[in-house]
């Protein structure tokens, strides 16, 4: 039963028109006189294939680019002479330092509020003490569980306080001084120093001194703005990898606001893509989506990838190569069923749903399981 996943500008595959691609196809349909059943030699050590019972999932191929997203720059607000910078491509983990200035760090803390202000005992409530209050928890500073993970600043607070200061070898004082700590997302992926060891940053100035991203992978396309149906947050896709290796994806954002581009003569350069070629400027949408087990990617960056969305599944077809599939000259279509003797059986079929070298089949007498004739190998 075929259920469209939804309207799309095109249909690939419609009614009559897989009969058109599928009657066009030469080099992969034989072409063959009679419909009806009947039995037929089927030459010695001749390839078969199994009807198998699967899933056909109709696709766009759109070219994309493996990275790391969440983009975001750290930036110094102490001031000092640069002692000790990451490296592109470090992986840095809240609690660790993120850069030192005259030979004292200043260290990532997980957090969406940038700090703004000194925090101490007695400051105004605020969501900075909050953060504060929650990484002070997480990294092991409140081993007796003074802290209530809240707006306030309490003497709870300033006792873990000066337990992590007394970590990064600072004067334990319980105040966090304004640029101290830099909050940033979870772990951050270094990916372009901006300051150098032996620059002096200006004090009270912020500074940009790191370009950073999430440490996980994400895909990138910037899909046609006349395709942006094919992309809804939450559904799966296909990823194929430099290595040719298929990961899958999730859809996690999808722009909203249509970009300007240069046209890409690649753009769909896949077999199932509808894309054109041309170097016309395009409006374009962005797309993001995340990857299962992306540890395994290594460090790629900035890697080609190509990305096939969903258009339409057919569920548990019945399906053949389309290799196996006979033109008849009657106009319509049949499978050479193949018997243990050495015959086959030429047996009238239906043909279906046409996706990744399969096509649905259906007829009288058509099992799952069945061997049949693949001119493939002929």
């Amino acid at each position: 039963m075929l259920h469209t996943i939804r309207n799309r500008r095109r249909r690939w595959i419609a009614g009559t028109a897989v009969l058109a691609t599928l009657a066009g196809a030469a080099a992969i349909v034989a072409t063959t006189s009679g419909s009806g059943a009947a039995a037929a030699p089927a030459g010695a050590g001749g390839p078969t294939a199994t009807i198998t019972v699967q899933d056909l999932i109709q696709t766009d191929d759109q070219p994309g680019t493996l990275g790391y997203g969440d983009v975001r720059t750290a930036y110094d607000q102490l001031g000092g002479t640069v002692t000790w910078v990451p490296q592109p491509g470090d992986v840095i983990r809240p609690g660790h330092r993120l850069l030192s200035l005259d030979g004292t760090p200043v260290v990532l803390m997980n957090g969406s509020v940038p700090m703004y202000r000194s925090l101490s005992e007695g400051v105004a409530d605020g969501p900075d003490v909050r953060e504060l209050n929650a990484d002070l928890v997480a990294l092991g500073y409140d081993p007796s569980g003074e802290i209530t993970v809240d707006d306030h600043f309490g003497p709870g607070t300033a006792d873990a306080v000066d337990r992590w200061e007394a970590a990064h070898d600072l004067t334990q004082d319980g105040q966090v001084q304004l640029g101290r700590m830099v909050f940033l997302p979870g772990a951050r992926r270094i990916a372009a120093v901006d300051a150098s060891v032996g620059q002096t940053l200006p004090s009270g100035a912020a500074a940009a001194v790191t370009a950073t991203t999430s440490d996980r992978h994400v895909v990138t396309v910037q899909l046609d703005a006349s395709r942006q149906t094919e992309a809804v947050v939450g559904e799966r896709v296909a990823v194929t990898l430099p290595s040719n290796a298929v990961a899958q994806g999730v859809i996690t954002h999808v722009g909203r606001v249509a970009q300007s581009t240069a046209g890409n003569s690649s753009q769909g350069s896949g077999g199932n893509s509808t894309s054109g070629a041309g170097s016309a400027p395009q409006a374009t949408i962005p797309v993001t989506i995340s990857l299962r087990h992306a540890g395994r990617l290594g460090a790629l960056d900035q890697a080609p990838v190509t990305v096939a969305f969903a258009l339409a599944t057919t569920r548990h077809a019945l399906a053949v190569p389309v290799s196996a599939l006979l033109a008849t000259a009657g106009g319509g279509y049949a499978v050479d069923v193949a018997r243990s003797n050495g015959t086959a059986v030429r047996t009238p079929v239906t043909p279906g749903s046409f996706a990744g070298g399969y096509v649905q089949i259906s007829g009288p007498g058509i099992a799952a399981g069945m061997q049949v004739r693949d001119t493939s190998g002929s």
